[in-house]
């Protein structure tokens, strides 16, 4: 597993930015602020996001499929069963979906 990893985080109302953060399961609450979830996009991509967003009333944030997301949600790679940094071509494909 990377120690750091390159990927996208996306807050409401905000372009996508490319960060590079500690891989972390603390990270990744302090970021969503809270639980997290994560939501297959496709083979080896995932978005975390907040479980309880909805619940907890958190702004809507982007239309992904059938659902909403709400609050700040992160873009990333997944190898096995970890996660992992976004491959550059996806980190185009999705600054440009989410944009």
């Amino acid at each position: 597993m990377n120690e750091r990893i390159h990927i996208l985080m996306v807050a409401p109302w905000s372009a996508p930015k490319i960060v590079t953060i500690p891989n972390t399961l603390e990270v990744f609450q302090a970021i969503v602020g809270g639980l997290i979830q994560a939501v297959p996009l496709e083979a080896n991509v995932d978005i975390i996001c907040n479980e309880e967003g909805k619940l907890m009333r958190l702004p809507p944030n982007r239309r992904v499929g059938w659902d909403i997301i709400f609050g700040t949600f992160l873009v990333v790679g997944v190898s096995g069963e970890n996660f992992d940094s976004l491959p550059d071509e996806k980190v185009a494909q999705y600054m440009d979906l989410f944009s």
